[in-house]
């Protein structure tokens, strides 16, 4: 476009210049009929003039629309942290640093990519996987959980956008592939919240049980009654998981009580146990 309008420019003078030249020699040869040539080269020349100015604007306005036709990839919203992986094991720090070296590469891809809705998916999931990579940085026991998630799941993703931008940049996607990806992209931003809150599982758990626990403790040293709960009755029994554990014995059993261990009600078992016996012994 601007190789057209300097050429433009060249050729619009170079007519000038020949105008000009050719006014000179007919002053000077044919002095009588100069006057009518000036009238028609002076309007010649500013209708040339009109032209160029014409030209030059609309190849200005040209260059405007093209360049809105064609849209700029998003940049990426959310901030790169920095996961510091010095005081792990070399094992578990291998694994962060593969997670967020592919996440790099996501992000580079997205980077190229035009579609607007497309970069904003990829940015949301990139943002989700960020926090997934800082949770198993403060979290590495829970790495190995997480391991198939960060070598298998990130590099696919990475391989479908690249595979997208390929499409993308040859002029040839079409809105089915682009409806598939974006798909792809929500099922996949929701599968890494997932794997986020099942992180802190293990947290949810311990915090209830602390909670009916010092329920229970408050209830038993009479510093609450039953109706003074805001969260409810206590129910004693809600923080075993299992059942009371029978210690069999023959022709008997023993329950464990909540105040006994387990030592105590193998004793009861076998107590009670000898004092079958002796009845046995008795009786013959």
């Amino acid at each position: 476009m601007k190789g057209n309008r300097s050429l433009g420019c060249f050729g619009g003078l170079a007519v000038v210049v020949v105008g000009i030249a050719a006014l000179a020699l007919i002053r000077r040869f044919v002095p009588s009929i100069f006057s009518a040539f000036a009238w028609v080269a002076g309007i010649a020349v500013a209708i040339l003039i009109v032209v160029l100015i014409l030209i030059i604007v609309l190849a200005n306005k040209a260059t405007k629309a093209l360049k809105k036709e064609t849209p700029k990839p998003a940049p990426d919203p959310t901030p790169q942290t920095q996961t510091n992986t010095t005081n792990l094991p070399p094992e578990q720090a291998a694994v962060i640093n593969k997670g967020r070296s592919d996440l790099l590469t996501v992000r580079k891809i997205l980077a190229k990519i035009h579609n607007p809705e497309i970069c904003k998916s990829g940015y949301d999931v990139c943002s989700s996987l960020e926090k997934l990579l800082q949770a198993l940085r403060e979290k590495p026991e829970k790495i190995k959980n997480s391991r198939q998630f960060l070598n298998y799941y990130i590099p696919t993703l990475a391989e479908v956008l690249t595979k997208y931008h390929r499409l993308e940049a040859n002029g040839v996607v079409t809105q089915d592939n682009t409806e598939k990806v974006e798909n792809f992209l929500i099922d996949f931003r929701k599968a890494s919240g997932k794997q986020y809150q099942s992180l802190f599982e293990d947290d949810k758990l311990d915090m209830t049980v602390d909670i009916e626990a010092m329920a229970i403790a408050i209830k038993r040293d009479g510093l609450l009654d039953e109706d003074d709960f805001v969260q409810g009755p206590v129910n004693e029994a809600s923080i075993y998981d299992e059942p009371p554990l029978i210690i069999d014995a023959p022709e008997n059993s023993v329950v464990v009580e909540d105040d006994m261990t387990v030592i105590d009600a193998v004793n009861q078992a076998a107590e009670k146990e000898n004092e079958t016996e002796k009845e046995k012994d008795l009786v013959h």
